[in-house]
């Protein structure tokens, strides 16, 4: 999860702790409402958590002992499309770079013989330079798989909804991915995305 809060935590750790074995929730110190968390039925540990450089959200490594084996999940949340003063239009254009220059730094941090999952709020679409990037890595889109059209994220503003994918669940290829989908639910801008994997 991203975007976690104290309140956050201890509401789900509440009415989620007897359901969920390993809860454990990071808040940012820079920046809040940027906090970052991982539920999980199975057991599991720490590989990294690195602090944003960029002011913007942390990122964060955590393996877990899966029916498949270890697998590793890097949570990300890039930096959104916003000029550093505060510009929509120009910051669509010139923050991509941002994003990759991230993606990079936080990647590098992951285990290179452990299977990998990268999720979460990408702020950019599927066919984005960060997206791309992972690709040649040998990473593969699991909504590209299965789920071609429904948009992740939505934004009334008057009288229009904005609709983009911006969120993202991508897996190395030691993995095999059974299926994925968006659910168009909830009262959040962002819908859940969802992705089931085996052992490839």
């Amino acid at each position: 999860m991203q975007e976690t809060t104290p309140e956050w935590e201890r509401f789900l750790t509440r009415d989620l702790g007897a359901e969920y074995s390993f809860a454990k929730f990071r808040e940012s110190k820079g920046r809040m409402g940027g906090g970052l968390a991982f539920l999980s039925k199975v057991p599991a540990r720490d590989v990294a958590y690195i602090p944003s450089e960029t002011g913007w959200f942390d990122g964060w490594i955590v393996e877990f002992a899966t029916a498949a084996g270890p697998v590793q999940v890097l949570n990300v949340h890039l930096r959104p499309p916003v000029s550093d003063r505060g510009g929509w239009v120009s910051g669509y254009f010139n923050t991509r770079d941002d994003r990759v220059a991230e993606m990079e730094r936080f990647y590098k941090h992951a285990k290179p013989d452990v299977p990998l999952i990268v999720a979460g709020d990408f702020n950019d679409s599927e066919d984005s330079a960060v997206v791309e990037w992972l690709e040649e890595r040998g990473l593969t889109n699991s909504l590209r798989e299965f789920d071609r059209i429904t948009p992740t994220w939505r934004w009334k503003y008057q009288a229009a909804t904005l609709k983009r994918r911006m969120d993202h669940i991508m897996y190395s290829r030691e993995l095999f991915c059974g299926g994925a989908k968006v659910t168009e639910a909830g009262p959040s801008y962002h819908f859940p995305v969802t992705a089931w994997f085996r052992k490839n």
